[in-house]
């Protein structure tokens, strides 16, 4: 999808909270904000289930929360609204011995009048538990997910390589060589920037090392 750098931009307005073994694919997540407001207070998830809150008062009632390992999204507006009543909801409300803190979030979103949005791709395990649990029917049924929850950082590489081809065969598919063209510029400078951080981040061993090294495995040998 080929968005204005102005709709681009757009987009960081809305916060997308998730575990750090979630793999995401932002190409997809573009697809289901585009047309939403970040000015409207909205939360966006997926994989739901409901849970019953505490309320002022020792009330209760029930909300539908979106999992956090399958990731949500709050808007900007929405988090100005939680923001002067998150320190009291944490200390005085919310159970100190509780720590799902996605649910935390919804019950008070929830309270403050803000509904779930509802958007298809959000999946909360690993593609082989996915589709063990969903079937290859509903599995297939969204050709785009927006992420994928309980990866292991090699998995993750193996499925980022897998959609980015997916990605780029979509385009020559559709013939869409300006996006293309933009998409390759933007994978290519990202690969350098990469390899400039790790550069900073590691040191490489000398060629003498590497030399001696090879001449110890060669008498070994």
């Amino acid at each position: 999808m080929n968005l204005s750098p102005d709709k681009q931009q757009k987009w960081f307005y809305r916060f997308y909270i998730a575990g750090c073994d979630t793999f995401i694919l932002p190409h997809h997540l573009l697809k289901r904000l585009h047309g939403l407001d970040y000015r409207q207070p909205i939360r966006i998830g997926g994989h739901w289930g409901q849970y019953i809150c505490p309320g002022p008062n020792g009330t209760k009632f029930e909300v539908e929360f979106p999992s956090g390992g399958a990731g949500f999204f709050f808007s900007k507006k929405l988090l100005e609204i939680l923001q002067p009543h998150l320190t009291n909801y944490v200390e005085n409300v919310w159970p100190h011995n509780s720590e799902i803190s996605d649910v935390a979030l919804s019950c008070l979103s929830h309270q403050l009048g803000v509904p779930l949005t509802k958007q298809v791709g959000f999946w909360a395990h690993s593609p082989a538990f996915t589709l063990n649990e969903n079937g290859r029917a509903k599995f297939h049924k969204e050709p785009e997910p927006n992420d994928f929850h309980y990866i292991k950082p090699d998995e993750m590489y193996a499925l980022d390589e897998f959609y980015i081809y997916q990605h780029m065969d979509r385009l020559i598919n559709d013939q869409n060589w300006i996006e293309f063209t933009q998409f390759m510029r933007h994978f290519v400078a990202s690969h350098y920037e990469l390899l400039r951080k790790k550069r900073r981040e590691c040191t490489l061993p000398t060629i003498e090392a590497e030399v001696k090294l090879n001449k110890m495995i060669n008498k070994i040998a």
